[in-house]
């Protein structure tokens, strides 16, 4: 999940111009700003979700539980809920219990599984007031 996470970097449009992004997964340690832990709760099964699947607690959340055992977990299950962390948000509708794609953003890891990250999402999580930016 680590990997799939990290592979969405690259360069994407910020604000009309081509952008190296890069995701990552560090460690938390002792100095690690308590404003920047997250909880990543990883289950042999279903999750505690009372439909059993995967999810984040909210956009910009700091807890993301996943089933690894589930059908979409090697379709990126793990990185669509860890965007959900960084602020990105469901490209998906749900209608009756069910989710249906939106054409408009069709391959969009948010969107569908399995997906890529796109210049829609990584700019939803530019916008998320929560994150911080480094920039080196």
């Amino acid at each position: 999940m680590k990997r799939g996470f990290e592979s969405q970097s690259g360069i994407y449009n910020v604000n009309g111009a081509p952008t190296a992004i890069d995701f990552r997964v560090t460690e938390v340690t002792k100095a690690t700003p308590r404003q920047l832990r997250n909880e990543v709760r990883m289950f042999d099964g279903p999750t505690d979700h009372e439909h059993g699947v995967s999810y984040a607690d909210r956009l910009g959340g700091t807890k993301v539980s996943i089933n690894v055992k589930g059908l979409a977990f090697p379709h990126g299950v793990g990185e669509h809920e860890l965007n959900h962390l960084a602020g990105g948000d469901d490209a998906y509708d749900v209608v009756d219990g069910v989710k249906i794609p939106n054409p408009l953003r069709r391959g969009d890891i948010m969107n569908e599984l399995p997906g890529r990250m796109t210049d829609v999402v990584v700019d939803e999580i530019l916008q998320h007031p929560d994150n911080y930016h480094v920039q080196e």
